[in-house]
């Protein structure tokens, strides 16, 4: 893994990490430019830390998923869950992030592989209860994975419940419990 050195300008200039331009996972942390209060607008519900590969593979080992299934990730970051998803024969993964950069690195990621796996990556913002993300995607989840802070899960519970009312889903979040589940 390579770390990037940051001088003293930027690190005062407030710059804050993010997914670079390349498609890469090797580097998932450099400076895109963002003020911290650029990046914390965009990243109102949880900076973006990646699931690690073992997490990604018990939630999926543990949900034992089929090709029925849709599976959701909230907050996909550069979409490795949403990969971890299709290996473990899900039908459809669509990932959901608010930071275009990232999603486009996803999406690079995704064009790389042949045959094209049935996963998309969408732009949307979480804490928008009219989004796509809570219209046409969660509500067709069987599979629903997120890694958010406390703040972030309590800030999205009201909206996860009422997209999945009468539905079946398992929902997984990486680190912390949904707050008063």
């Amino acid at each position: 893994v390579k770390y990037g050195k940051f001088d003293e300008a930027q690190l005062q200039a407030n710059m804050v990490p993010s997914a670079n331009n390349n498609s890469s996972l090797e580097n998932p942390f450099e400076y895109s430019g963002d003020t911290i209060d650029e990046y914390t607008e965009k990243a109102s519900l949880s900076p973006w830390t990646p699931v690690p590969d073992s997490v990604a593979r018990k939630i999926f080992d543990s949900a034992m998923p089929g090709p029925e299934d849709v599976h959701v990730e909230l907050g996909s970051g550069d979409g490795r869950v949403n990969f971890h998803a299709m290996e473990y024969g899900v039908g459809e993964s669509i990932g959901i992030d608010v930071d275009e950069g990232i999603i486009q690195r996803a999406t690079d990621r995704l064009q790389r592989i042949h045959p094209q796996p049935n996963i998309k990556f969408i732009v949307s913002d979480l804490m928008d209860a009219g989004s796509p993300a809570w219209t046409e995607h969660v509500p067709k989840a069987t599979i629903l994975t997120m890694y958010f802070a406390k703040e972030g899960l309590q800030k999205i519970r009201p909206m996860l419940e009422q997209a999945l009312i009468g539905k079946q889903c398992k929902i997984y979040t990486c680190g912390y419990p949904m707050p008063g589940w």
